[in-house]
C-alpha cells in the first residue's frame, strides 16, 4: 500500500465530508496523450501491474498500427490511499474561540463568522493553500477502489453527481425539481445561470472553474478515480 497526496478545493472537501463525493477526475500523467491526437485508448487495463493503460497509436490513415504506449496512473492503484491536502490555518491557543478544540482549523469545516471573529483577534489569520498542508495534520484518507481512463465529456449524469457537485430541491416549483450548482462567478446572486437542472452542466462549470474556461471543450483524457473514505491508517506517518 502506498500513500499519495492529492489536492482538493474547499467545495470538494465539503462534498467528501458530506458523503456526496466518491470519485475524482484528473489529467496528471496523461499530458502526452492529450497533446497527441493520434493516440486513442486501447481496451486494456491490468490492475496486477499497477493500473497500466495501453494507448494504441494510429497510422497516418487513421487505422490501428499495432503500436502501443503504456501509462501508469500517477495516483497509485487499487488499494492505495490518497491523503487529502486542504486549506487550513493554525490557531494560537490563547486565541481559541468557543467551540474550537484544535489548533488546526480547516476551511471546509469552519463557519465564516468564526473566521471573521478570528480575523478580528489578529490579522495574521489567513488561509494557507492546500498545497502547503503538511502530512502531519491530514484528517481525510481515501482508499482507491477503481481507476479507469476516459474522455472528460464521456461523464454520465450519475458520475457528475458522484463528483460532489452541490444540489438542492427547488421548493418554489410544484414539481420540486433538483437544481445543481454553477461554479462560475456572477455579480447577481439571483441570476438563473447560478444553477442548472443538468448535473453534467454543473460539473462542466466546476471543471472550468478549476482548469480554465476552455478546458471542457478540449475534452482531454482523464483518470477516473473512485474511492471510499477510511479512518487514518495505523501506519500512516
Amino acid at each position: 500500500m502506498k500513500y499519495i497526496p492529492i489536492l482538493y478545493s474547499t467545495p470538494m472537501v465539503k462534498g467528501i465530508l458530506a458523503g456526496r463525493k466518491d470519485r475524482t477526475r484528473r489529467v496528471k500523467g496523461l499530458e502526452k496523450i492529450n497533446i497527441a491526437p493520434e493516440y486513442w485508448l486501447y481496451d486494456g487495463v491490468d490492475l496486477n501491474i499497477g493500473n497500466q493503460h495501453w494507448f494504441e497509436i494510429l497510422d497516418v490513415d487513421g487505422k490501428p498500427s499495432e503500436k502501443y504506449t503504456d501509462i501508469i496512473c500517477p495516483y497509485g492503484q487499487v488499494g492505495d490511499v490518497l491523503w487529502v491536502r486542504e486549506s487550513y490555518l493554525y490557531c494560537l491557543e490563547d486565541e481559541f474561540l468557543e467551540g474550537m478544540n484544535s489548533r488546526i482549523v480547516f476551511k471546509a469545516s469552519i463557519h465564516n463568522d468564526w473566521y471573521l471573529a478570528l480575523r478580528e483577534k489578529s490579522n495574521h489569520y489567513k488561509w494557507k493553500p492546500s498545497i502547503h498542508m503538511p502530512k502531519s495534520v491530514c484528517r481525510i484518507f481515501l482508499e482507491i477502489a477503481d481507476i479507469r481512463a476516459e474522455r472528460l465529456q464521456d461523464i454520465t449524469s450519475e458520475d457528475a453527481i458522484k463528483e460532489g457537485i452541490d444540489s438542492w430541491v427547488d421548493e418554489r416549483m410544484k414539481s420540486k425539481p433538483v437544481r445543481y450548482a454553477s461554479y462560475c462567478d456572477f455579480d447577481n446572486p439571483s441570476d438563473p445561470a447560478l444553477y442548472t437542472s443538468c448535473p453534467i452542466n454543473s460539473f462542466e462549470t466546476l471543471w472550468q472553474s478549476i482548469n480554465g474556461k476552455d478546458s471542457w471543450e478540449k475534452n482531454p483524457w482523464v483518470w477516473v478515480i473512485s474511492f471510499k473514505r477510511i479512518e487514518k491508517p495505523l501506519n500512516f506517518s
